[in-house]
């Protein structure tokens, strides 16, 4: 990807940033929200997401924020054992986007959100061995030349920016 793609990306991206809020949900466990605008700027729908405990992430219109019957998207991310009991590394064990929310950006969202949690924690998040065609395609677009997400941006294209 050149600077200019990446540096496009980045400005287009449909994921704020700013809002990223942790807190915890009436049971204790960690929360952490972020909102999602439509990529057109022309059509007025924001749509939040959530971690909950850290791995399983869900996505509903911000007006119905937690109602699994509006839900438009789900996550669940995690990172497996070893036969021999360490851990490896974190990956997506699935990505679920309704078919009125597809195409927006809305799947590449709820990974970058993960992959922002993770670097707090100074993990990262790789492909699963086994992954779909569409998953393939998504990381084909992702993959940084290391082996890793996110792919690592040049100083070119910081200087787009």
């Amino acid at each position: 990807m050149e600077p200019f793609e990446q540096a496009w990306a980045l400005l287009k991206a449909p994921l704020d940033f700013d809002s990223i809020e942790e807190t915890r949900t009436p049971e204790g466990a960690p929360l952490t929200t972020a909102d999602f605008y439509h990529p057109d700027p022309e059509v007025d729908r924001k749509i939040k997401l959530a971690i909950y405990g850290g791995s399983d992430m869900r996505a509903y219109p911000a007006e119905h924020f937690g109602d699994e019957h509006e839900r438009v998207g789900r996550a669940r991310y995690h990172s497996p054992i070893s036969n021999d009991g360490f851990s490896l590394p974190w990956q997506a064990e699935n990505i679920e986007v309704e078919p009125e929310a597809q195409r927006m950006g809305l799947g590449s969202a709820m990974h970058d959100l993960m992959v922002h949690q993770l670097a707090q924690e100074g993990l990262a998040l790789h492909p699963a061995r086994r992954q779909t065609p569409a998953g393939r395609k998504m990381w084909a677009k992702r993959l940084s030349a290391v082996g890793f997400y996110p792919r690592p941006l040049s100083d070119n294209t910081w200087a787009l920016l």
